[in-house]
């Protein structure tokens, strides 16, 4: 398929994707139907915690603090058996000196290959871009292929499970991390490369934040980022819920 000029377009506040479709809403309901009895480990910075403040949001479990200072947060929602996980990736740049308790935090790669044996029903989100804009591009590409031979080991054992890759996305010149959109444009290309073949489920929000009727900024509003998550629900839900048919038919 070929990629499309634009990724979608907005209208009254909703986001209409062009590569993903039908869409599904983020709401209570939905979030434990398509959800339930599943693992959500998020992973990353907290463009990547705001997804998780929308989940819990969404599933009324409250909203969870947000500041520079958390680096792990854990949520259950009994109902429909679903553990919710947010872990900040460690040693990566931040723009204030601040202290980080290693215990708390993980490498992406750690996360994956520590994932519940006794379940395959395990999602992965990772999402690292704004911290590595520092990097160098040989330590970056290492630090993603990392990432993929742990995801190979895993799959290895479990071939179900799903990992997500949330993009990059533009933000605010006078944002805290002093790199250009390019340097963020071109590890979404790289990304593709180095997880090609892998299956991947690529939530490309770059359209979505550059097209929006809000100011651009590295922590987007609410509006935005419920979308995003929308977009997320669109591409798991169905994969989760054909799989529930297969072990019903079974």
């Amino acid at each position: 398929m070929d990629t499309p000029l634009t990724e979608g377009y907005w209208w009254n506040k909703t986001w209409f994707s062009l590569t993903c479709g039908p869409r599904v809403p983020l709401n209570k309901a939905n979030v434990q139907h398509c959800l339930h009895d599943t693992n959500i480990y998020l992973t990353g910075d907290s463009t990547t915690r705001q997804w998780f403040a929308a989940i819990t949001e969404a599933l009324g479990l409250g909203q969870p603090e947000d500041h520079e200072r958390v680096f792990l947060l854990q949520r259950r929602e009994k109902t429909a058996n679903l553990n919710l996980t947010f872990i900040f990736h460690p040693l990566t740049a931040h723009p204030q000196n601040i202290f980080v308790n290693l215990s708390t935090v993980k490498f992406e790669a750690d996360v994956i290959l520590d994932l519940p044996r006794h379940t395959c029903r395990n999602v992965v989100v990772f999402s690292p871009w704004a911290h590595f804009c520092f990097w160098q591009w040989e330590a970056y590409t290492d630090w993603l292929k990392g990432i993929r031979a742990a995801i190979l080991v895993a799959m290895q054992r479990c071939p179900d499970l799903l990992f997500v890759y949330k993009s990059p996305h533009p933000r605010d010149e006078w944002s805290a991390f002093h790199a250009r959109d390019i340097v963020f444009n071109e590890m979404r290309a790289l990304v593709r490369d180095v997880f090609k073949g892998l299956g991947l489920i690529f939530v490309d929000i770059w359209d979505m934040n550059l097209g929006s009727p809000w100011p651009i900024a590295l922590h987007m509003p609410k509006d935005v980022i419920n979308q995003e998550v929308s977009v997320l629900l669109s591409y798991l839900c169905p994969l989760l819920q054909s799989r529930d048919k297969i072990k019903t038919t079974v």
